[in-house]
Protein backbone atom coordinates (compact mmCIF):
# COMPACT_ATOMS: atom_id res chain seq x y z
CA UNK A 1 0.00 0.00 0.00
CA UNK A 2 3.00 2.61 0.73
CA UNK A 3 4.34 1.65 -2.47
CA UNK A 4 1.11 2.80 -4.29
CA UNK A 5 0.74 6.04 -2.47
CA UNK A 6 4.19 7.32 -3.44
CA UNK A 7 4.77 4.94 -6.93
CA UNK A 8 5.53 8.26 -8.85
CA UNK A 9 7.78 9.76 -6.44
CA UNK A 10 9.40 6.87 -5.08
CA UNK A 11 8.98 3.48 -7.56
CA UNK A 12 8.39 5.10 -11.01
CA UNK A 13 11.72 4.60 -13.09
CA UNK A 14 14.01 3.71 -9.79
CA UNK A 15 16.00 0.82 -9.22
CA UNK A 16 14.12 -1.02 -5.97
CA UNK A 17 15.90 -3.59 -3.44
CA UNK A 18 13.58 -5.43 -1.36
CA UNK A 19 15.32 -6.95 1.80
CA UNK A 20 13.62 -10.32 3.48
CA UNK A 21 11.53 -10.64 0.17
CA UNK A 22 9.53 -13.70 0.37
CA UNK A 23 7.36 -14.64 -2.30
CA UNK A 24 7.38 -10.91 -3.37
CA UNK A 25 4.29 -9.03 -2.81
CA UNK A 26 6.30 -5.64 -2.33
CA UNK A 27 8.49 -6.97 -5.72
CA UNK A 28 5.37 -7.15 -7.82
CA UNK A 29 3.78 -3.93 -6.01
CA UNK A 30 7.13 -1.94 -7.67
CA UNK A 31 7.24 -3.53 -10.85
CA UNK A 32 3.49 -3.05 -11.54
CA UNK A 33 4.10 0.65 -10.55
CA UNK A 34 6.81 1.09 -13.06
CA UNK A 35 9.95 0.16 -11.88
CA UNK A 36 13.22 0.11 -14.22
CA UNK A 37 15.02 -2.45 -12.12
CA UNK A 38 13.97 -5.04 -8.84
CA UNK A 39 16.44 -7.25 -7.08
CA UNK A 40 14.21 -9.36 -4.52
CA UNK A 41 16.50 -10.97 -1.66
CA UNK A 42 16.07 -13.66 0.41
CA UNK A 43 18.05 -16.11 2.64
CA UNK A 44 15.72 -18.63 1.51
CA UNK A 45 16.46 -20.37 -2.30
CA UNK A 46 13.08 -21.83 -2.31
CA UNK A 47 10.95 -18.88 -1.83
CA UNK A 48 13.64 -17.04 -4.31
CA UNK A 49 12.12 -19.85 -6.89
CA UNK A 50 8.78 -19.22 -5.36
CA UNK A 51 9.08 -15.37 -6.24
CA UNK A 52 10.47 -16.12 -9.86
CA UNK A 53 7.65 -17.97 -10.93
CA UNK A 54 4.90 -15.87 -9.65
CA UNK A 55 7.05 -12.60 -11.45
CA UNK A 56 6.62 -14.87 -14.58
CA UNK A 57 2.52 -15.36 -13.98
CA UNK A 58 2.07 -11.65 -13.52
CA UNK A 59 1.04 -10.88 -16.87
CA UNK A 60 1.42 -6.83 -15.54
CA UNK A 61 5.23 -7.27 -14.70
CA UNK A 62 5.98 -8.11 -18.39
CA UNK A 63 3.87 -5.65 -19.89
CA UNK A 64 5.40 -3.03 -17.49
CA UNK A 65 8.71 -3.82 -18.89
CA UNK A 66 10.62 -4.00 -15.35
CA UNK A 67 13.29 -6.21 -14.83
CA UNK A 68 12.89 -8.44 -12.08
CA UNK A 69 16.08 -10.53 -10.19
CA UNK A 70 16.47 -12.44 -7.42
CA UNK A 71 19.35 -12.66 -4.93
CA UNK A 72 20.49 -14.53 -2.06
CA UNK A 73 20.99 -12.66 0.85
CA UNK A 74 21.80 -13.84 4.47
CA UNK A 75 21.44 -10.31 6.70
CA UNK A 76 23.74 -11.41 8.83
CA UNK A 77 26.87 -11.58 6.70
CA UNK A 78 28.96 -8.50 6.55
CA UNK A 79 28.69 -6.04 4.26
CA UNK A 80 31.94 -7.00 2.61
CA UNK A 81 30.64 -10.85 2.31
CA UNK A 82 27.08 -10.06 1.07
CA UNK A 83 26.87 -6.51 -0.42
CA UNK A 84 23.43 -4.86 -0.49
CA UNK A 85 22.62 -4.59 -4.50
CA UNK A 86 23.44 -0.97 -4.97
CA UNK A 87 23.50 1.49 -6.07
CA UNK A 88 19.18 1.42 -5.25
CA UNK A 89 17.07 4.13 -4.95
CA UNK A 90 14.72 2.69 -2.82
CA UNK A 91 15.06 0.29 -0.14
CA UNK A 92 12.03 -2.32 0.66
CA UNK A 93 11.87 -3.93 4.17
CA UNK A 94 8.28 -5.29 4.68
CA UNK A 95 7.60 -7.55 7.87
CA UNK A 96 11.20 -8.60 8.59
CA UNK A 97 11.69 -7.74 12.00
CA UNK A 98 10.71 -10.89 13.91
CA UNK A 99 13.53 -10.71 16.80
CA UNK A 100 15.78 -8.58 18.06
CA UNK A 101 18.73 -9.77 16.53
CA UNK A 102 17.06 -9.58 12.83
CA UNK A 103 15.92 -6.48 13.73
CA UNK A 104 19.31 -5.60 14.48
CA UNK A 105 20.52 -6.46 10.85
CA UNK A 106 17.91 -4.81 9.60
CA UNK A 107 19.29 -1.50 11.02
CA UNK A 108 22.57 -2.37 9.81
CA UNK A 109 21.48 -2.96 6.70
CA UNK A 110 19.29 0.56 6.44
CA UNK A 111 22.31 1.93 7.75
CA UNK A 112 24.50 0.64 5.02
CA UNK A 113 22.25 2.18 2.17
CA UNK A 114 21.97 5.40 3.85
CA UNK A 115 26.37 5.12 3.02
CA UNK A 116 26.15 3.89 -0.09
CA UNK A 117 23.51 6.38 -1.56
CA UNK A 118 22.70 9.66 0.78
CA UNK A 119 19.66 10.23 -1.28
CA UNK A 120 18.11 6.88 -0.52
CA UNK A 121 14.20 6.44 0.08
CA UNK A 122 14.01 3.36 2.62
CA UNK A 123 10.78 1.68 3.16
CA UNK A 124 10.37 -0.39 6.68
CA UNK A 125 6.93 -1.66 7.38
CA UNK A 126 6.07 -4.12 10.55
CA UNK A 127 2.54 -6.00 11.41
CA UNK A 128 4.27 -7.91 13.83
CA UNK A 129 4.97 -5.49 16.95
CA UNK A 130 7.79 -7.81 18.07
CA UNK A 131 10.80 -5.82 18.43
CA UNK A 132 9.65 -2.82 20.13
CA UNK A 133 13.11 -1.27 20.55
CA UNK A 134 13.74 -1.40 16.43
CA UNK A 135 13.17 2.38 15.88
CA UNK A 136 15.73 3.64 18.80
CA UNK A 137 18.42 1.25 17.31
CA UNK A 138 17.57 2.39 13.92
CA UNK A 139 17.95 6.17 14.58
CA UNK A 140 21.12 5.34 16.71
CA UNK A 141 22.48 3.79 13.12
CA UNK A 142 21.53 6.55 11.02
CA UNK A 143 22.56 8.78 13.51
CA UNK A 144 26.36 7.32 13.14
CA UNK A 145 25.92 7.53 9.23
CA UNK A 146 25.34 10.82 9.63
CA UNK A 147 27.96 11.85 11.83
CA UNK A 148 30.68 10.19 9.70
CA UNK A 149 29.29 11.54 6.60
CA UNK A 150 28.78 14.95 7.78
CA UNK A 151 24.73 14.89 6.35
CA UNK A 152 22.26 15.81 8.09
CA UNK A 153 20.45 13.29 10.61
CA UNK A 154 16.49 13.12 10.80
CA UNK A 155 14.95 11.23 13.25
CA UNK A 156 12.58 8.44 12.39
CA UNK A 157 9.13 7.07 13.91
CA UNK A 158 6.59 4.90 13.35
CA UNK A 159 3.81 5.67 11.42
CA UNK A 160 0.47 3.69 12.77
CA UNK A 161 -3.06 2.40 10.84
CA UNK A 162 -5.56 0.24 10.41
CA UNK A 163 -5.99 -1.94 7.28
CA UNK A 164 -9.81 -2.66 7.30
CA UNK A 165 -10.56 -6.07 6.24
CA UNK A 166 -7.71 -7.19 5.16
CA UNK A 167 -7.39 -10.24 3.60
CA UNK A 168 -4.12 -12.23 3.88
CA UNK A 169 -2.81 -15.85 3.88
CA UNK A 170 -0.16 -17.64 5.76
CA UNK A 171 2.18 -20.89 5.00
CA UNK A 172 -0.01 -23.12 7.01
CA UNK A 173 -3.81 -21.52 5.97
CA UNK A 174 -5.46 -23.05 3.34
CA UNK A 175 -7.66 -20.31 3.03
CA UNK A 176 -7.58 -16.71 2.92
CA UNK A 177 -8.72 -14.66 6.14
CA UNK A 178 -10.06 -11.24 6.15
CA UNK A 179 -9.67 -8.90 9.59
CA UNK A 180 -8.62 -5.80 10.23
CA UNK A 181 -4.84 -5.08 10.96
CA UNK A 182 -2.49 -2.73 12.48
CA UNK A 183 0.40 -2.01 10.65
CA UNK A 184 3.34 0.61 11.26
CA UNK A 185 5.18 2.01 8.21
CA UNK A 186 8.20 4.39 8.50
CA UNK A 187 10.30 6.48 5.54
CA UNK A 188 13.76 7.21 5.41
CA UNK A 189 14.43 9.74 2.69
CA UNK A 190 10.76 10.82 2.01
Amino acid sequence: QELCRHAEEVVKDKFVVVLGAGVGAEVQTAAIMGAKRVVATDIHPATLQQLEYGVVQEQRIAASGTLVQTQFLDFSASKEEQPLPTPCDVLVVADCLYNEQLASQVCRRCAEALERNSNIRILVTDSQRLVPGFVDELNENLRAVADSSGHSFQMVKWNEETMKQFAGSGVLIDEDQTYDIQVRTLWIGL
